[in-house]
């Protein structure tokens, strides 16, 4: 069956801020009132816990569950004569750390910090219930059922977050916070100083990077020696200084590491200092262009795009065998890229790939396997069959491309077809994978074909048939004026009377959006087809066949998908449905024919396996 003449033919919980925790009732404002002295808050809207403001705090941020809060305070139970101090932390000169949430000190305590800002000072009154209740704290002299009373002022506090999904068993504290947004993945770079030691004690264990004239240590953050390090890290913010303290589970286990001394079940600390990070990007989904990005200079955010235009340095280099350092075979500086166009042998589809990740002044290192460099063919005497390419690059100028959402119809088919014709290039000198890129390129104007504007769309017809703008807008402003009717008058005047003298259909826009849309997701799924990519073909073949049911094209390339992805009886569908418009097509036999092969080994495979079950 000839399929192709394009190609289409050559193929033929909580806030941010530490607000009101889940289990302590409906929030309502009018019970949250404080911020003046004097104000008085039912904590847990039931009578239990009172807070009094004696000096009001700053900002918005009140501590959460976990948070490391340096408090002085004095407690006392009584009243008038028989009034009496039981605990207070005056007597050790200084402010206390307290964690909320770790049992120190009562329910009605940590629920009433939990609603106090830093600079805060407040009185506090708990019933039995949420004090020491009817056993009351014989060690400190607190009789049974005794109602507390608290001045407590907070001084500051460190943000300790549970990581989720762990129970409490990692728990990252913020020593230091970074002005930085990004937190890494699991693939990303991340460099790092860290030291380990036991929880309850003081002496550091292990330590990398901490030497004298350390540098931080580059890991792939997947690939840090320990759960909670990793699992704690994806919660820190590059730059930032933290703690992470960390369930056996989550470290040594119950066999502990006689290596670093940590004994079975034991609970560790980890000071980290996140130093770097760098984001590795995978774009095609595949492992075949890994592209680490460095730090991007100052403010720069615009990325390259097909048609933009760059100028780059770049060393390449082959990866030495075992020890040895990577051979460059090429350094330049100064080279001008067009990305999508023409750019010569030396520019691969990997290392353009990777310069559409990156803004202008940014370096990266890019690893590019051989099927987006230069193949099972190598090149000249440097690159040897499936050679894989290292390259070091630095993105020095960035001329970017217009958006093609911002043109005209006639502009975007312009845009579209110029894409398309070098993807039939591409495609025909066997460069597949350049080729799936210009197409998606292509494409990408009229993926929505319902955004394709109106008016656009008739003025774009006059541009098409050869029609001057001018005189088109001027035809346009004479209907509307002569009928004196709204645009939607003028418009069908237009059409009616205009167009059909240069013979364009009056819904020409829109099925050129869909011509093109669809001419491009043929071509796709023959790439697809290529390389026996067969959901993305399938994918491609569903697109076309959404406004063209009955395309011979897409229904032969969707049912040889269905066939590589095993679904026979949905491949048989379309297959027979061609075979029936066609019975002497040979491309539709000769699948049919593999069909019918597969089927049989399935069938033989069930047999085997029913077999067994009821012998």
């Amino acid at each position: 069956m000839d399929l192709d003449d394009d190609v289409d033919d050559i193929m033929n919980t909580e806030t941010a801020m530490g607000g009101f925790d889940e289990d302590e009732g409906e929030f309502n404002p009018a019970d949250f009132k404080d911020d003046a002295t004097g104000d008085e808050m039912d904590v847990l809207k039931d009578g239990t816990v009172k807070k009094k403001l004696i000096r009001v705090g700053n900002g918005y941020e009140k501590p959460k569950k976990h948070y490391e809060v340096f408090i002085n305070y004095t407690g006392w139970f009584g009243e008038g004569d028989n009034k009496r101090e039981f605990d207070s932390n005056s007597a050790e000169g200084k402010t206390r750390s307290y964690t909320i949430g770790s049992g120190g000190m009562c329910e009605g305590f940590d629920a009433a910090l939990k609603q106090m800002k830093k600079g805060e000072k407040a009185k506090l009154t708990i019933a039995a219930s949420k004090a020491y209740g009817e056993e009351g704290w014989p060690e400190r002299s607190v009789p049974p059922n005794a109602v507390l009373e608290y001045e407590v002022e907070v001084d500051d506090w460190y943000n300790v977050e549970e990581v989720s999904q762990t129970n409490g068993g990692v728990l990252v504290k913020t020593i230091e916070d970074s002005a930085h947004w990004e937190k890494p993945r699991d693939e990303d770079a991340v460099f790092v100083r860290y030291r380990l030691r036991l929880l309850e004690d003081d002496i550091w264990l292990y330590s990398e990077g901490y030497g004298g004239g350390e540098e931080p240590k580059r890991y792939l953050l997947s690939e840090l020696p320990l759960a909670g390090l990793r699992q704690g890290l994806k919660n820190v913010k590059k730059g930032s200084k933290v703690t992470i303290t960390m369930a056996s589970e989550y470290a040594y286990g119950a066999e502990g590491d006689a290596n670093v001394q940590v004994p079975p079940n034991a609970t560790l600390l980890a000071e980290v200092d996140f130093a770097d990070m760098h984001s590795i990007e995978d774009p095609n989904k595949d492992g075949g262009v890994k592209v680490e990005l460095f730090a991007k200079p100052g403010s720069a955010w615009q990325k390259g795009k097909m048609g933009s235009k760059c100028v780059i340095a770049y060393k390449a280099m082959l990866q030495g065998e075992g020890p040895e350092e990577p051979r460059t075979f090429k350094d330049e500086s100064g080279v001008e890229v067009e990305l999508g166009g023409d750019n010569g042998e030396d520019i691969t589809l990997g290392l353009e790939q990777a310069l559409e990740l990156m803004v202008a002044g940014q370096q990266a290192e890019v690893t590019v396997k051989p099927e987006y460099g230069y193949g099972k063919a190598g090149k000249e005497n440097w690159v040897g069959p499936d050679d894989t390419i290292l390259y070091h690059v630095t993105l020095e100028k960035l001329e970017p491309a217009p958006s093609a959402y911002n043109l005209s119809n006639s502009q975007k088919k312009e845009y579209s077809d110029g894409l398309k014709a070098r993807g039939n290039e591409a495609f025909k000198a066997g460069h597949t994978r350049r080729a799936l890129r210009l197409y998606n390129a292509a494409v990408e104007p009229f993926k929505h074909v319902d955004g394709i504007s109106a008016t656009d769309e008739k003025v774009s017809r006059y541009a098409l048939s050869g029609t001057d703008l001018a005189d088109a807008t001027a035809c346009l402003r004479a209907c509307y004026a002569k009928s004196g009717t709204g645009l939607a008058d003028a418009a069908t005047c237009l059409c009616a009377a205009c167009y059909a003298k240069s013979g364009t259909d009056i819904a020409y826009g829109k099925a050129m959006a869909l011509e093109i849309r669809s001419a491009c997701y043929l071509n796709l799924a023959a790439c697809y087809d290529k390389i026996a990519d067969w959901a993305n073909s399938l994918s491609a073949c569903n697109k076309v066949l959404d406004s063209k049911p009955d395309n011979k094209k897409a229904l032969f390339r969707r049912g040889k998908a269905l066939l590589g992805l095993g679904r026979l009886m949905d491949a048989k569908t379309d297959l027979e449905k061609l075979q029936e418009q066609d019975g002497s097509d040979k491309a539709v036999l000769a699948a049919l024919a593999d069909l019918r092969k597969k089927q049989r080994i399935a069938d033989q495979q069930d047999k085997a396996i029913f077999s067994k079950m009821f012998s």
